[in-house]
């Protein structure tokens, strides 16, 4: 999960470009949907924007990917994780029951 982490924010520029332009362009497909459903004249027109269901499926993609750029900036407010725990270097057990050597 620490790879992954480190991976979010070494790339949280791209990520950032990435859902900018991917919300810039699912919100103007909800514009032009909308539109659509609301300058149809006829019938036939007004079913056809209906049965899309773009408005809909538009605006919760646009969710999905304002919680994705919320995940990475906070990855990028909180980057002082601890580090992946080292596997603890085995000691040598004492011995309680053993006699010192005569001296």
């Amino acid at each position: 999960m620490f790879s992954a982490l480190k991976f979010i924010a070494d790339n949280a520029i791209w990520f950032y470009i990435v859902l900018c332009f991917s919300i810039l362009f699912l919100v103007w497909q909800y514009q032009r949907a909308r539109r659509a459903r609301i300058e149809s004249l006829f019938g036939l027109e007004l079913e056809v924007a209906r049965s899309r269901e773009t408005l809909r499926r538009r605006l919760l993609l646009a969710a999905v990917a304002l919680l994705i750029s919320g995940v990475v900036f906070l990855n990028a407010i909180y980057p002082t994780l601890p580090p992946p725990e080292e596997p603890d270097v085995i000691e040598p057990t004492p011995d309680v029951f053993a006699t010192p050597p005569p001296t």
